[in-house]
């Protein structure tokens, strides 16, 4: 029986082929945004999960919670604090980062506020230079004596921006300072990462004196990164640092000027605004699946009236009410169905787009057009179920035609 519905819904959409393809028109379009967004979201959010996976469960960042722009920079991170931390049951290595914007000459070119950033060039270098993605491609990373070197971010040497490419032995000046370039990072894709200046914690304090609050002060810096011992839980660890930063700050508790979050704490807070922003943009481009559901629901208010005599035929030789209405909602269905198949088919294609404008424009790997088998059937089946609900109206009335009127009609 049930295939005997899909029958003559498929040939009564079949002859109506312009008409057809026109309703269709606002649901494989809803579909594809759909299916774009979540395949294109998903990739996203698997590619920053692995990477931010790739750094470790074992790490803790702690940050200052002062308010930027407020000129209080009593709540500033030091190394005072740096030393505190480092006393903690469970901690392993400490490494902290100072940033800032500069001004940049080489050359005949120039640049304004690219980020530099000052790191210890000790033993704890290669964990934070795993935490800032600096990945080396030419030259080589800081030795323990360099002081005026510098690592520079990929666009430097390769971006058609500048005229003059900068290559790893070149001087180029920082904040009216020499400094020889030893290496040049991988290309990230973001623009800011890519600009990214890393020096020697020495170099940076010289150049920027207003590190020190006053001649022999703990140097101000921008965040403290902190590995754990090997079968140490980070969470473990993150009260006994916060209640030591207490202690060193003379703060009570409640009332702390930093943040001690560990990295399964940064990746849940970052996918809940992920997938809030997400759910938005899926919920914008879902507007147009209404558009066309009503389409459906039009195309078969005006099915129902061409078909009048012959739903009167068909309850003269016995078709229950049953039947018409079920002939009607598997039309109506198999509708939707077949503008959730263009639909996905174009939401994939338009996601796999993303992906290779993302690999080959912006030189990124985040993006990704991930496509999971649940993200096909929910979409067909929506698709279906909301083509079924478009077509009930129209559906229950034709049920409820009277034999003797329809066949009138004719």
């Amino acid at each position: 029986m049930i295939q005997d519905y899909f029958k003559i819904a498929f040939n009564s959409i079949r002859h109506r082929g312009l008409r057809t393809w026109l309703t269709l028109v606002g649901i494989f379009i809803g579909i594809a945004a759909v299916v774009a967004l979540i395949s294109v979201g998903q990739g996203l959010q698997g590619a920053i999960q692995a990477q931010f996976n790739d750094l470790g469960t074992d790490k803790i960042l702690i940050t200052s919670a002062g308010v930027f722009g407020s000129g209080d920079s009593s709540a500033s991170l030091t190394t005072k604090d740096v030393d505190s931390v480092k006393k903690v049951t469970g901690v392993d290595q400490v490494s902290y980062a100072m940033s800032t914007a500069t001004q940049l000459e080489w050359g005949r070119s120039e640049i304004t506020f690219p980020q530099i950033t000052g790191v210890p060039v000790d033993s704890t270098f290669p964990m934070m230079a795993k935490m800032m993605n600096i990945k080396v491609i030419e030259g080589r990373t800081f030795k323990d004596s360099d002081v005026k070197k510098v690592i520079i971010g990929y666009d430097y040497a390769h971006s058609s921006d500048f005229k003059d490419k900068i290559r790893v032995g070149q001087k180029i000046t920082i904040e009216g300072q020499q400094f020889e370039v030893i290496g040049i990072t991988d290309k990230i894709g973001n623009q800011a990462e890519d600009r990214q200046l890393t020096i020697p914690a020495k170099a940076y304090e010289e150049i920027y004196p207003d590190v020190n609050a006053y001649p022999g002060a703990p140097t101000k810096i921008t965040e403290i990164v902190v590995q754990v011992k090997a079968g140490v839980v980070a969470s473990d660890v993150v009260n006994p640092l916060e209640k030591e930063l207490r202690k060193e700050r003379n703060v009570e508790k409640g009332k702390e000027d930093f943040q001690v979050q560990t990295f399964e704490e940064l990746i849940k807070s970052f996918l809940t605004i992920f997938n809030i922003v997400q759910t938005v943009l899926v919920g914008i481009a879902a507007i147009s699946l209404l558009v066309g559901g009503i389409g459906i629901m039009n195309t078969m208010y005006t099915s129902v009236l061409e078909r009048t005599s012959d739903i009167g035929i068909m309850k003269a030789i016995g078709a229950r009410n049953s039947d018409i209405m079920m002939m009607f909602l598997f039309e109506s269905g198999l509708l939707g169905l077949v503008g959730g198949i263009v639909g996905v088919i174009l939401g994939l294609g338009i996601a796999l787009l993303a992906q290779i404008v993302g690999q080959v424009a912006l030189g990124t790997n985040l993006l990704v057009a991930a496509m999971p088998a649940w993200l096909i059937i929910g979409a067909l089946a929506f698709a279906f179920i909301l083509g079924s609900l478009s077509g009930l109206l129209p559906a229950r009335q034709a049920s409820q035609m009277n034999p003797v009127d329809a066949l009138r009609e004719e």
